[in-house]
């Protein structure tokens, strides 16, 4: 099935661990998928759980910036407005979500990522409100990073092997 939304955000997953996790794989060259599988496979899982939330909110950045993204989530708001299902509040945000999601040609799940990653409440009454927090994506990982939600990887330990690898994220 042709998903070009998947794609997308795949590649810009991967690209994440490319930009993010530069350093770690410069150190390692590998010269089959194998290698590269033990590689992986040498990872304490909360650090390798770590390195692909990195790739996703990296992702999730990428595709759906913050500034767009409030816009879009405003905009989807009123036209759920004129629905008329905005009593209905845990369907009119799913609507919101879904729209967004379709708009920026990713899934609802990036959508919801990123609202929860940015902090922004998208609040559904009979009126239909809709509350963003603001600012840059910068400021809202300098936020993220005063809250202690986001940290990034600095130094990592492998089970099998004594040394340690410096990243820059």
């Amino acid at each position: 099935e042709h998903q070009p939304g998947r794609y997308r955000f795949t590649l810009a997953h991967e690209l994440g661990h490319v930009v993010l996790h530069a350093e770690l794989f410069k150190e390692h060259r590998f010269r089959n998928v194998d290698e590269w599988k033990r590689f992986v496979r040498a990872f304490p899982d909360l650090e390798l759980s770590r390195l692909e939330w990195q790739a996703h909110s990296f992702a999730g950045l990428v595709l759906v910036p913050s500034e767009a993204l409030h816009r879009e989530l405003k905009s989807a708001a009123r036209q759920v407005k004129a629905k008329s299902v905005a009593k209905e509040t845990d369907f009119a945000k799913s609507l919101i979500v879904d729209m967004v999601a379709t708009r920026f040609q990713v899934s609802g799940d990036v959508i919801q990522r990123r609202i929860d990653y940015d902090g922004l409440d998208v609040s559904v009454s009979h009126e239909l409100l809709l509350r963003c927090g603001t600012g840059s994506d910068a400021e809202v990982l300098q936020r993220l990073r005063r809250k202690r939600r986001f940290r990034p990887l600095t130094r990592l330990r492998l089970t099998r092997r004594s040394r340690t690898y410096p990243l820059k994220c």
